[in-house]
């Protein structure tokens, strides 16, 4: 089984800031927290086309704390 998620957000940011946020994986780990603890999620995310990556917690008994993601391009 397959799923997607899709999320449309507005910040009132600089593109630049955005930019980083959403591309240094050590800021990126703060916007991506483990709902249970607020803990940031380590991750191994790369802005390159086709990088499969992971972010990690602490797993529970109903999961094991990791969601996959694979970086795509965005078609304009």
């Amino acid at each position: 089984m397959s799923s997607t998620l899709s999320l449309d957000f507005q910040y009132t940011t600089s593109i630049e800031r955005l930019w980083t946020a959403l591309t240094d994986s050590s800021k990126l780990a703060k916007w991506v927290v483990n709902i249970h603890t607020g803990q940031a999620m380590e991750n191994d995310f790369m802005p390159v086309v086709g990088h499969h990556f992971q972010f990690r917690t602490q797993p529970t008994e109903w999961w094991d704390g990791i969601v996959n993601g694979e970086s795509y391009k965005i078609a304009h």
